[in-house]
């Protein structure tokens, strides 16, 4: 992977039945604990990160069991889970309107734009702007975009103890998909595979591991 591509990756998406057991399984391939991060009141799940970049994490992704207001299906394939494995990426975008007409035109249900926001450590706001990351597939290895709109990156009040080495993406006859990272200027090919995949190398305390 490419240093341009690795410095468009905002977080990786590792979605799990249950947060605390999500938790568990990162520190201990990794070495370090993730942190709590926060709800998503209005996607019903609730996460923790794991900072691997100056400004990208790792996001451990799990259904809110306090949550019961959200009627299914929920966002990044969570409810389709045949076991915990990354299932989104998302890239940040400076040129969010218009890179995600480039992912309307390649597919008509990607790119609508959301926003959000979450006060962080009780005085400053976190503020964004993304596409939608769809509830189906169970994988899509086409990313999502986001724009942080000048708040604070979640990953900047953390410490770095992990680093991404590489992201690798699998699926089944890719050219398509491969030609519209070409005009995303993401630097990144899929591989051709029969199964979707998508995982990560990590520079961790306990040595590169896979996931």
């Amino acid at each position: 992977m490419s240093i341009i591509q690795k410095n468009r990756v905002d977080h990786v998406v590792y979605c799990t039945y249950n947060l605390s057991s999500g938790i568990e399984y990162i520190a201990q391939v990794t070495g370090v604990r993730p942190e709590i991060g926060g709800r998503h009141l209005t996607k019903g799940t609730h996460n923790a990160i794991l900072k691997i970049g100056k400004k990208a994490y790792l996001e451990i992704l799990a259904p809110d069991p306090k949550n019961e207001d959200i009627i299914g299906p929920r966002w990044m394939g969570i409810d389709l889970l045949t076991s915990p494995k990354i299932t989104r990426w998302a890239v940040n975008s400076i040129a969010i309107g218009a890179e995600s007409k480039i992912l309307r035109s390649f597919r008509p249900q990607y790119g609508k734009l959301e926003s959000g926001s979450r006060l962080l450590n009780g005085d400053q706001m976190l503020t964004w702007q993304l596409t939608d990351p769809l509830s189906l597939p169970e994988i899509d290895i086409i990313p999502f975009l986001i724009d942080w709109k000048g708040s604070p990156h979640p990953a900047d009040r953390m410490q770095q103890k992990c680093s991404l080495i590489d992201i690798n993406l699998k699926y089944p006859d890719p050219e398509q998909s491969n030609k519209l990272f070409t005009r995303l200027g993401l630097g990144i090919q899929a591989k051709d595979d029969p199964y979707p995949e998508i995982q990560i190398s990590l520079d961790t305390p306990l040595g590169v591991v896979k996931i």
